[in-house]
C-alpha cells in the first residue's frame, strides 16, 4: 500500500488530506492514526461455580445388594464457564460413587461429594446410610413343618411430619424406648392419639389393632398399625378375622408376617436360648436350627458379629408403652413382644422375658405399645 500526503492551506492552518492507493485488493488496510482505533480484542471473563446441589441430601442403601442409586447435580449460576464436577466418596470401604452411581459396599454411613472443577472448591453433598440385609441368615423351626428367617432388627417406623415410612433397626440391639427426643426427632412416648408424632420421628412400640372401622377414616390410617396412645380398646377395634390389622408384615409386604402364638411357643421350647447382654443392652438370645452352643451372659460389638454371621437371634428388652400415661415401662430389663394371634376383644398374646424368665402364651391389653419382630417363611426344600 502507497501512500502520498499534500499540505492543503485552510483558513490559515494546515489540514493534511490522506491519500491511500492499494497495491492488491486482499491486502490489509492500515490506519496512519493509530492502533487507538483498533482495540486488542477483550478477554472473556470467567464465571465461577457458587453452589452444587444433588438431586438428594441423604439416601439409604442395602449392604450386598445389587441396588444403586443415581445422584445428579445442578450447578450455579447457569453461565458458570466450567459446570463439570469430580465425584467422591469419604470412605470407599462403605460406598463407592462413579458419575453419580452409589453403590453399597458394607454397613455404615458416609458423604458422597461432588466438587467443582474450576477450582472455586464449591462442593455439594449427600449422606449415603448403608444398612445389613434386612433378612437374618440363620433359620429357625417354628413348627414341625415350618422355618422362617427374622429380620434384622426390630420393627420400626418414622413420620417425617406428613406420613410414615417403615423399616428394621440396624443392628439388633437397637431400639427406641422411651426417647422422647432421639437422632430422628421424637420417639414412643410422643404418639398422638390419631396415628400421628407430636412432631417428626422414629417409633418401635405398637399397640395390636384387629378389625377396625374407627381407624379406615384416611386420616387415621396408620393408626390401624397400633401408633396411638388412646386408652380405648374400643378404638383398636374387634379382634380375629380375615381382615386381621396386627400382622404388620402386610404393611411391610415382599413376605414378611409376624409370628403366631403357637409359633412363639414352638420357637422358645425347640431352640437354645438364654438372657444375654449384647453391646451393653439386655434382651433374649436364640440359637438357629442345629446350633447347640450355650449362650453366654455377655457380648461385645465384635463378639455379637461372630454369632450373628452363625444366625443367631437377639431380641432386645425394650420394655412396653403404657399407653393411659405415655410412659416406658421395663426398657433394659423387660422384653414384650407381640404375636399375631388375638384373644377376646380387648387382649392379644404375646410373649414377653425378663431376666431369664420367660413368658409364652401370655395375654396383654391390646392397647399397650409392644415391640414387633417379622419373619419370612423359608420356602419348602
Amino acid at each position: 500500500m502507497k501512500k502520498s500526503i499534500r499540505p492543503i492551506l485552510l483558513g490559515g492552518a494546515f489540514l493534511f488530506a490522506l491519500s491511500m492507493s492499494l497495491t492488491s485488493c486482499n491486502g490489509a488496510l492500515e490506519d496512519i492514526l493509530g492502533a487507538q482505533d483498533n482495540p486488542a480484542p477483550e478477554t472473556p471473563t470467567s464465571v465461577a461455580v457458587t453452589s452444587i446441589t444433588l438431586s438428594q441430601s441423604s439416601i439409604k442403601l442395602t449392604m450386598g445388594g445389587t441396588e444403586t442409586q443415581t445422584l445428579t447435580v445442578t450447578v450455579a449460576p447457569d453461565d458458570a464457564t466450567d459446570k463439570t464436577v469430580a465425584w467422591s466418596s469419604e470412605d470407599t470401604g462403605i460406598a463407592t460413587v462413579v458419575d453419580g452411581v452409589v453403590t453399597a459396599v458394607s454397613a455404615g454411613t458416609v458423604v458422597i461429594k461432588a466438587t467443582a472443577k474450576d477450582g472455586s472448591g464449591v462442593e455439594g453433598k449427600c449422606t449415603v446410610k448403608v444398612l445389613p440385609p434386612a433378612l437374618m441368615s440363620g433359620k429357625f423351626s417354628v413348627s414341625d413343618t415350618k422355618q422362617v428367617q427374622f429380620s434384622r432388627g426390630n420393627l420400626q417406623a418414622t413420620y417425617d411430619g406428613t406420613a410414615w415410612s417403615w423399616d428394621f433397626a440396624v443392628n439388633q440391639w437397637d431400639f427406641i424406648g422411651d426417647n422422647t427426643i432421639t437422632t430422628t426427632g421424637n420417639g414412643n412416648t410422643s404418639i398422638d392419639g390419631d396415628g400421628t408424632l407430636s412432631a417428626a420421628g422414629t417409633v418401635d412400640l405398637f399397640g395390636w389393632v384387629g378389625n377396625s372401622t374407627f381407624w379406615t377414616v384416611t386420616a387415621n390410617g396408620f393408626a390401624i398399625y397400633g401408633i396411638s396412645n388412646s386408652t380405648d380398646n374400643a378404638n383398636y377395634g374387634s379382634s380375629g378375622g380375615e381382615n386381621l390389622k396386627s400382622d404388620w408384615g402386610n404393611t411391610i409386604g415382599t413376605g414378611w408376617r409376624t409370628l403366631t402364638t403357637d409359633e412363639w411357643v414352638y420357637l422358645f421350647a425347640n431352640h437354645t436360648r438364654g438372657w444375654a447382654t449384647v453391646n451393653g443392652v439386655n434382651g433374649y438370645v436364640i440359637r438357629p436350627d442345629g446350633v447347640t452352643t450355650a449362650v453366654a451372659s455377655s457380648y461385645d460389638a465384635t463378639a455379637w458379629a461372630t454369632e450373628e454371621a452363625g444366625g443367631s437371634l437377639f431380641l432386645p428388652a425394650a420394655g412396653v408403652r403404657n399407653v393411659s400415661t405415655v410412659t416406658i415401662d421395663g426398657v433394659g430389663t423387660d422384653g414384650w413382644y407381640w404375636s399375631s394371634t388375638s384373644y377376646n376383644v380387648t387382649d392379644a398374646y404375646n410373649v414377653r422375658f425378663y431376666s431369664g424368665y420367660l413368658f409364652t402364651n401370655d395375654v396383654t391389653v391390646r392397647r399397650y405399645g409392644q415391640s414387633v419382630r417379622l419373619v419370612q417363611d423359608v420356602p419348602a426344600p
